[in-house]
């Protein structure tokens, strides 16, 4: 489903999340849906490229717990661009806009089942505290008893960047999930 940009970030995540689940239901599918809470503890890495099709290159590590999970481990890689032009002294030159790269994220637990992700947000920098992170997420399957997986919701959360190429943080997934 193409999503025009006129249309929010939001509502072309329900939209996604929408016709995921009816498909699952027009196959014959039985499915359950639970609410979804991940809280994840991250760390990230940041490469530099300065060029198309990603400013950036941001490898993330990254362990916690969600509902209907237990622990898992996350390891991702996010294309990070500047929002606007890019300026070091111009208004919106430490506000970025991230997504996955390289595919889907997939979320591992501790019985090795896998949950697969899409995401993304933007990073909004403050000089007086950690940086900012909003964003959403579509869950598109995955392995084991998440083998159908369908679902979204929104991102939170926040990142200290202890040098320019290295942060830490927290990010929280709030929305459902079907399988």
């Amino acid at each position: 489903m193409r999503c025009s940009t006129r249309i929010s970030a939001r509502l072309c995540a329900m939209l996604i999340f929408g016709s995921l689940l009816t498909t699952a239901k027009a196959t014959g599918e039985t499915c359950q849906t639970f609410e979804f809470n991940l809280r994840l503890r991250f760390e990230e890495t940041i490469v530099f490229t300065g060029a198309s099709p990603c400013f950036a290159l941001a490898t993330l590590t990254a362990k916690g717990s969600a509902a209907h999970l237990g622990e898992v481990s996350v390891a991702s890689q996010d294309c990070v661009n500047v929002k606007g032009a890019f300026d070091a002294g111009a208004p919106g030159s430490n506000s970025f806009v991230f997504t996955n790269h390289l595919g889907p994220v997939r979320i591992t637990t501790a019985t090795g089942d896998q949950l697969f992700m899409t995401y993304s947000g933007s990073l909004s920098a403050r000089d007086d505290g950690p940086h900012r992170i909003r964003g959403h997420f579509v869950i598109t399957g995955g392995t084991g008893r998440f083998a159908h997986a369908v679902g979204g919701g929104t991102l939170a959360g926040h990142e200290d960047t202890i040098q320019v190429v290295f942060g830490r943080g927290v990010i929280v997934a709030t929305g459902s999930i079907s399988y």
